[in-house]
Parts: C-alpha cells; structure tokens; sequence
C-alpha cells in the first residue's frame, strides 16, 4: 500500500482483492481488533483505508449495499 501511495502522492487509489488479503490488512491496521479470524466479511463488500501523518487508518469497513456512492474529500 505505501508503495502505490508513494508512486501517486495525490490520486485516490482503488485496490481490489480477495477477503484474506484484505482481512489480513484490517487485522493490521486495526491492531489486530478486526480482520483475520475476527471479521467474516461480505461477498462484494467495500473497506475504505486512507493514510493520515503516515499512519494507516480504516474509514469503514465490511459495507454492502444496494447502490453505493463514495465521495471522497481529499
């Protein structure tokens, strides 16, 4: 994640995986308190990570929903 970050400083980036790599990375952000063995998540759901002072913080995780806009504020 630092990586793309890194390589556009000012995009919002879209990453889309499988559940265990994206349930490994709550666990990690989180501090363990979500994620891997913790958090069942939904077919199709969205989880919002942003960086703030070079620290990982999760906006929302795990959310499912009919129709779904996003607007991000950068």
């Amino acid at each position: 994640m630092n990586k793309l970050v890194d390589a556009c400083p000012e995009s919002t980036i879209a990453v889309v995986s499988h559940g265990a790599w994206i349930n490994a990375l709550l666990a990690v952000v989180s501090g363990h308190e979500i994620g891997s063995g913790k958090t069942q998540l939904k077919n199709a759901c969205i989880s919002m990570l942003y960086q703030e002072k070079n620290k990982w913080e999760i906006g929302f995780y795990n959310l499912v929903k009919n129709y779904l806009v996003i607007h991000l504020f950068v």
